[in-house]
C-alpha cells in the first residue's frame, strides 16, 4: 500500500477480518469488509473515485468492477488494498 499512497493512487482495503486485519498505518482508508456485494463494492468504488473525472480513472475504475467476483469469493480473509 505504501507504493500505491505514494504514487497518489486511491485504494481500500478488502478484508475478511475488516479494519481488525487493516495495519494501523492505513485506518484512515476504506475497509470493506468480506463478504459483500457486488452493490456494496460498486458504492466503495464510487466513493473512493469520486473526485476523478479523467479517462484513464474512469478506464481503470471499470476494469476494478469486473474484479467483484473475483474478491467476494476469495477465500482469503486477510486485507488486501483495492486500487483505482
Amino acid at each position: 500500500p505504501a507504493a500505491i499512497a505514494d504514487r497518489g493512487i486511491p485504494f481500500m482495503f478488502c478484508s475478511g477480518y475488516g479494519r481488525l486485519g487493516i495495519p494501523d498505518t492505513w485506518l484512515d482508508r476504506r475497509c470493506v469488509a468480506k463478504p459483500f456485494s457486488a452493490e456494496q463494492l460498486s458504492e466503495a468504488l464510487s466513493e473512493l473515485t469520486s473526485g476523478l473525472t479523467t479517462a484513464a480513472a474512469l478506464a481503470r475504475y471499470s476494469a476494478l468492477l469486473h474484479l467483484t467476483s473475483a474478491c467476494s469469493a476469495s477465500a482469503s480473509p486477510t486485507a488486501a488494498p483495492l486500487a483505482v
